[in-house]
């Protein structure tokens, strides 16, 4: 099924249209359409999934009577006149303008659609190529497509679909309202677009392979990295940033005493809080002077060199705009300097240019403005690397002062100062000037950043020349901040750009280490048990681990969630958690399907088994759609990481073919692969008649355990060897070692608390009762196997439902191996996992398998019926199996009542025995 095809990354750089489509008879464009095409659902795949190893929106749209509705040339005139970005877009042809040919010759309503959308995406200021559509049922098509934003990609896709329904509704004109709605997503794109600052430490990040996620969509709050090596950042702030330093650098007063007091310069001046204190302090040191809210930033209300008390007055009132306390001071005579320091270290310098405007000859300052905001560099605040130039109160006061006005034509090449002060962030420039700066200044500069007690702040200074010797010059500390912008430093007007972003994430990770081992396991059956060896083996060693399985999370031995907890949030509780060192994930298909995983790469990958189940689901119609899925983590292995493969399974090939770390192959039979395998200098962990053996490259081949060396193994119960191999596979993979496995898995054990319903075997009065989750066919085949082991002689007893959101053929399947591997069946159903089905149809498909191979069960549509029966029927010695009753912490309390009351033999009533019990790690719900 294609649909469920991974990509490669060259592969999903292309936008993958319809290109195999029926062409249908047409329609008239201009005819009256009464059905419109409807989104149904979408959903957002955050990390790599089935589809494209990034993320991706899955939409699904019915297309009514559209379905047969082929664009034409006028269709494509229209719509490329309304986006001529989708002139770039190659689609199926291989070429740019390969989809315009497409729409001209004839494409259907989804593929434009798809196409549209990512359009739209690009025209706000999206960098998007991947996208595809594939018809569902019926009318029913599903449009995936690459996104940056949610809510953009949202917007964008029901914008394209209302567009592509008025133009096969033979609407005209328009350009307004798509006009109009893109600028509705421009908006949303602007306020969801990662600030340059953020970016640049992001782009850094990349660089160093080191995780990140944002946890905050307004404000911008990003985590980096993984476990304890987790940071968090928020704009140029780090986890890492005093906060007694940074009320310091925001309090413009208590921060200048402070530095006053450590002979460091400084403009004189005090606190007003009004406008008498602000003229009696002017009066005493001095005009001209500045003034500027005590605890503002970003330039707001500051207003410098006010030259008498008349200018000084104007200005007060537009200062207390912003705050009511005000520091007036001495203007310092210079240019104005930015220092960056990163760990005290002066890593860049810039001279701050204030906002001005330079005249033509012909056009009003007011003009020069709008010319000078339609520069692609210039956005809203702090969006893009230049702010736009805005007028306001400040610069109407500036220009006052000049004796100009807006309406003032200045002469071509003339400067025009719209403010005093500085700042990016109200519409200044830069100049690099980094390698300029004295060694002198530069130690100073340095030692204020430890005085305040940040590890990354911004030093605002004003010096006739920095390059000069610091003892030759006038200079002082005009400012501190604690929140530094990185605009002027990675993108300055003139000059080298420099690193910055590189320099923060060498001071958070001086090791370049952001991540910690990560073991990602899947499979068809035995996730949960295998996570939990895994998991056993690494915490035996030392490390602090994170586990998420299905049913809960833990922080070592602290469970810090419930329930079914095997997709990306449960991946993201583990890899957020700044205690873990060693993370464990059991990685199901409904995440990956669903919401695609929630990592970007693992260490190890571990593939257990590709066996028949969800078929039907998603989707899914096959094994070889199933194999597709779980190859996924094959394909999300780090290329110096480890894939973890099931040398017996029927896909182990194919798997190797996928795997982008070194295989390491597993198995109970050291079958012909395996054996070529290790021929050719491959690792192995293998049975070899009661031994558990490796075969390492240091080591050749290693003994590690007789199975009758560890408890839960019950002497080589096939399964659970099968689990344990895979275990060591992806333990020694992620580092570990071997020579420590055995001592270890000797104490491995699970409990009803811990894992309910995953082969937990109880002696109740001589019976062996087990609970498990076995679903599937060969999850019932395994189950029958350790059933078969405990009871040697004595009749086995299954107690079993289906699932019914399972195909028919699925079920029946089930019911047959049920009765291959049973002497005793007691089929029944549960209401909530009948899943749609009419009450007695699971049990009807059941039987009808049973019945193919001459065996009759027993129908009990009651379920806790069907369990009394079974117990009130035993004898000693049976053993008696109650498989997918979908046990939580609540019932299995109501199962252990009526294990220890229905006990009888020979159809009499026994007193209640003693409930002793004996857990072992088993099935698992995939």
């Amino acid at each position: 099924m294609s649909d469920f095809k991974i990509p490669d990354l060259s592969q999903a750089q292309k936008i993958n249209g319809v290109d195999s489509m029926k062409i249908y008879d047409r329609k008239n464009i201009g005819e009256e359409i009464e059905q419109k095409i409807e989104l149904n659902r979408k959903r957002f795949l955050e990390g790599p999934n089935v589809h494209a190893l990034f993320p991706v929106m899955e939409a699904y749209v019915d297309l009514g009577d559209l379905v047969e509705t082929p664009s034409d040339k006028d269709f494509a005139e229209k719509v490329v006149e309304l986006l001529p970005e989708l002139k770039e877009h190659s689609c199926s042809k291989g070429y740019k303008g390969g989809f315009v040919e497409r729409l001209e010759e004839g494409t259907y309503p989804a593929h434009i659609i798809e196409h549209i959308a990512i359009s739209i995406q690009n025209t706000v200021g999206a960098d998007l190529s991947f996208g595809k559509s594939r018809r569902e049922e019926g009318s029913v098509y599903k449009i995936v497509m690459g996104y940056e934003y949610a809510s953009v990609a949202s917007s964008a896709l029901e914008l394209s679909i209302e567009l592509v329904n008025r133009l096969l509704a033979g609407e005209m004109d328009l350009k307004n309202f798509f006009e109009d709605g893109l600028e509705e997503i421009r908006e949303v794109f602007l306020k969801e677009k990662i600030g340059p600052s953020t970016s640049a430490i992001l782009k850094a990040a990349e660089k160093k392979d080191i995780p990140y996620k944002r946890i905050d969509e307004e404000y911008s709050l990003f985590s980096l990295g993984w476990g304890k090596n987790r940071k968090l950042i928020w704009g140029p702030e780090t986890s890492e940033t005093s906060l007694i330093g940074s009320e310091i650098g925001q309090e413009k007063d208590t921060c200048k005493d402070l530095l006053s007091d450590l002979g460091l310069p400084v403009p004189r001046g005090e606190v007003a809080t009004s406008m008498k204190e602000a003229l009696d302090i002017a009066e005493h040191i001095g005009y001209p002077v500045v003034i500027k809210p005590v605890s503002g930033n970003h330039g707001n209300g500051v207003l410098v060199n006010l030259k008498n008390p008349d200018e000084l007055t104007e200005a007060f009132s537009v200062a207390k705009e912003h705050a009511s306390y005000i520091l007036v001071e001495k203007y310092l005579k210079g240019e104005d300097y930015r220092a960056l320091i990163v760990n005290h270290e002066v890593v860049a310098v810039a001279k701050r240019i204030p906002a001005h405007v330079v005249g033509d000859g012909s056009s009003t300052i007011k003009e020069l403005v709008e010319l000078a905001n339609k520069d692609p560099k210039r956005g809203e605040d702090h969006e893009s690397v230049l702010t736009k130039l805005s007028i306001d109160e400040e610069v109407k006061i500036n220009l006052e002062q000049q004796g100009l006005t807006l309406d003032h034509v200045p002469k071509n090449g003339e400067n025009v100062w719209l403010r005093r002060t500085a700042n990016i962030s109200t519409g200044g420039t830069a100049i690099d000037h980094t390698e300029d700066i004295d060694e002198g200044l530069k130690r100073i500069l340095e030692r204020t950043s430890r005085i305040i007690g940040l590890d990354l702040m911004g030093v605002d200074i004003i010096a006739e020349d920095i390059s000069r010797p610091v003892e030759e010059i006038n200079w002082g500390i005009i400012e501190v901040n604690s929140s530094p912008g990185l605009r002027m430093h990675i993108s300055p007007s003139a000059g080298e750009p420099q690193p910055v972003g590189e320099k923060i994430i060498d001071h958070l990770y001086p090791s370049g280490e952001g991540r910690i081992p990560l073991v990602a396991i899947t499979g068809t059956n035995g996730k949960t048990t295998t996570s939990r060896m895994v998991e056993c083996l690494g915490r035996n060693q030392g490390h602090h681990t994170g586990l998420a399985v299905t049913g809960g999370i833990w922080s070592n031995d602290l469970k810090v969630a419930d329930g079914d907890t095997t997709g990306p949030w449960s991946a993201n509780v583990v890899l957020q958690d700044p205690q873990v060192d060693y993370a464990v994930l059991e990685t199901a298909r409904g995440g990956m399907v669903k919401r695609g995983l929630g990592f970007d790469k693992a260490d190890v990958g571990v593939v257990l088994n590709i066996r028949e189940d969800h078929i039907g689901l998603d989707g899914v119609e096959d094994r070889d759609d199933i194999f597709w899925i779980k190859s996924l983590l094959m394909e999300v292995t780090d290329e110096e990481g480890s894939c973890v493969i099931n040398g017996n399974d029927d896909y182990a090939e194919r798997l190797i073919e996928k795997a982008r770390g070194t295989p390491i192959l597993f198995g109970v039979e050291k079958n012909q692969l395996i054996e070529e395998h290790i021929d050719q200098g491959g690792e192995a962990f293998v049975l070899e008649g009661n031994e558990l053996v490796a075969y390492l490259m240091d080591e050749k081949r290693k003994e590690i355990a007789n199975v009758k060396d560890l408890p839960y193994l019950r002497g080589g119960v096939k399964m659970l060897v099968e689990n344990t191999l895979a275990a060591m596979s992806a333990a020694y993979a992620s580092g570990l070692k071997v020579d420590r496995f055995k001592t270890a898995l000797m104490d491995f054990q699970t409990n009803e608390e811990t894992t309910p319903g995953r082969l937990n075997v109880f002696d109740v009065e001589g019976r062996n009762v087990v609970i498990d989750y076995a679903h599937n066919s060969d999850g019932l085949k395994n189950l029958s196997d350790f059933a078969e082991n405990l009871a040697g002689e004595n009749r086995k007893t299954l107690v079993y439902t289906g699932l019914g959101d399972r195909s028919d053929e699925s079920l029946v399947e089930n019911g047959k191996t049920a009765a291959e591997g049973f002497d005793k069946l007691i089929f029944t159903e549960k209401d909530d996992l009948r899943r749609g089905r009419e009450s007695g149809e699971i049990l009807s498909l059941l039987q009808k398998g049973s019945h193919s191979i001459g065996k009759d069960p027993i129908n009990i549509e009651d379920m806790w019926e069907a369990v009394s029966s079974a117990m009130r029927e035993s004898y000693p010695g049976d053993v008696i199996v109650y498989a997918n009753l979908d046990l939580t912490s609540e019932n299995l309390e109501s199962y252990f009542e009526i294990l220890e009351n229905e006990i009888s033999v020979g159809g009499t009533r026994r007193d209640q025995g003693n409930l002793e019990t004996q857990v072992y790690a088993g099935k698992d719900r995939a």
